[in-house]
């Protein structure tokens, strides 16, 4: 395919002004479409279709010449091309950015075979991939659209068991992908961790109560000194604490009329 770029040469002052500035590209020399920039400077917009040298020259007899090099700029559906063709064999992951995605999409080709519970996957695998753990999807073909988990491949025969049975068995028309299992990494130091009281002030039980409060009048009913018991008003003692937390006004039959809490700030 064709490529342009537009390149500038910078020739002495002494050769500004010339209309015999020229370029060879490709085997052709070529003047139209070169621009003074005044100075000693030139710029044309080159077409050309493979990577190599260009030859300025100031024309004339004897002619000033500066060699540049054009190497396109690949565009982006080239760069997403080249890097979705990339060969996988040869490549390091360790210490990248694919390293800890760990996601990976493969075409492996057609299924050989399949039964309800197990797939056996192309002939272009290698007989030395543990396969065990990651996913497989029926991309096109027969049972398109389903999603299993092998949950154990033996590589030599290329024979993988699925999680649970495939809702439609594939067959030799079936495309497969293989997902690599994704990996998360544990802290299993736990020290210096603690609940914050935030936390629990955060989450609202009734209209002005939030979690952390509402347990100090659970705790008082529960286990704090109660006072007039068989009168019109009882008092309940915080859990542990000389602080009234609830004081109820009852009636006859022990019926609280009114309720009144005071709860930690």
């Amino acid at each position: 395919m064709p490529y342009q770029l537009y390149k500038v040469v910078n020739f002495s002052s002494a050769n500004a002004g010339l209309s015999t500035v020229g370029y060879t590209v490709e085997g052709q020399r070529r003047t139209a479409g070169v621009a003074d920039l005044l100075g000693g400077a030139y710029g044309a917009l080159i077409t050309f279709n493979q990577p190599g040298p260009i030859v300025w020259d100031t024309g004339g007899s004897n002619p000033v010449r500066f060699v540049d090099v054009l190497n396109p700029v690949p565009t982006a559906p080239e760069i997403a091309d080249s890097v979705w063709d990339e060969p996988r064999s040869g490549h390091v992951a360790a210490g990248t950015f694919g390293e800890s995605l760990e996601v990976e999409v493969a075409y492996n080709g057609g299924v050989q075979s399949a039964t309800a519970t197990t797939i056996v996957l192309g002939s272009n695998e290698p007989t030395t991939s543990d396969y065990k753990g990651w996913g497989v999807s029926i991309h096109s073909g027969k049972g398109a659209g389903q999603y299993r988990t092998l949950n154990a491949y033996t590589a030599s025969s290329r024979a993988g068991v699925i999680d649970r049975p495939w809702d439609t068995t594939p067959d030799m028309t079936s495309v497969y992908r293989l997902w690599s299992p994704v990996s998360v990494s544990l802290n299993a130091d736990k020290s210096g961790y603690a609940l914050s009281g935030a936390g629990l002030d955060g989450v609202q039980v009734e209209a002005g109560v939030n979690a952390r409060q509402a347990l100090s009048p659970i705790l008082a009913a529960s286990a704090g000194v109660l006072l007039g018991a068989g009168t019109g008003t009882i008092v309940v003692k915080g859990g542990n604490s000389s602080v009234t937390r609830i004081s109820a006004s009852t009636d006859n039959a022990g019926n609280r009329t009114s309720v009144t809490l005071t709860l930690p700030a």
